[in-house]
């Protein structure tokens, strides 16, 4: 799901750098009845590496490469934001599939991904509230949580999540009509936690009322 729905740099990049992270321990198990092999030292190989420890070597090499690349993606981040640092800031945050997509293009008469599917939504957007008041005030649409979300996805979208850390007042979007809502509330403050986020302003908007 999040491979199919990573559309920038930043988000391909993390989607793969998980990707990796989780193919890594099960080279062995993906080689099976592949037969192993000890490689000599030419062409870069390490003397006497097996096949199994060169595909090992790939990877780690990739993850680093890809890890480099997100923290230049990240300062261009960090740039962008110092320059909106005397504009007022919303994040809508939530659930997955809770509608703060939706809820961004009322907000902002914006064409961002609307979709009724999980993880539609991998990156930041940033846009403002329209029509405009005074002070300007931006609104940010971010990834999606779920309940037992692994590790290795919650801090690949660190630089993605951090537009909800630096927001005066977090909308926590909510599906009113769905009947697992408390759980999908709580994981979502759970997580607000877990990346800094827990102490922010919040206020929670129910939605989707008309399916209650």
């Amino acid at each position: 799901i999040f491979h199919r729905h990573a559309k920038s740099r930043a988000a391909k990049a993390q989607v793969e750098i998980v990707r990796l992270a989780y193919m890594a321990p099960r080279m062995r198990e993906l080689r099976k009845g592949k037969g192993e092999r000890q490689r000599g030292g030419i062409g870069g190989k390490g003397a006497g590496e097996s096949d199994i420890e060169l595909d090992r070597r790939k990877v780690r090499d990739r993850i680093a490469e890809l890890r480099s690349e997100l923290v230049s993606i990240d300062q261009e981040r960090r740039t962008q934001r110092s320059r909106r640092t005397d504009l007022r800031r919303v994040a809508l945050v939530g659930y997955t599939n809770a509608g703060k997509s939706t809820l961004m293009r009322a907000l902002t008469g914006s064409s961002v991904l609307v979709a009724d599917k999980l993880f539609a939504t991998l990156d930041t957007t940033v846009r403002a509230l329209h029509p405009e008041v005074h002070p300007r005030v931006l609104v940010s649409d971010t990834v999606g949580f779920i309940r037992k979300l692994p590790h290795d996805l919650v801090a690949s979208f660190q630089s993605t999540l951090d537009e909800a850390l630096e927001a005066s007042l977090l909308l926590h979007l909510v599906d009113a009509s769905d009947p697992a809502v408390m759980d999908h509330i709580d994981t979502t403050c759970a997580v607000l936690t877990e990346i800094g986020a827990g102490d922010i302003p919040a206020l929670v908007v129910l939605n989707k009322a008309d399916r209650v």
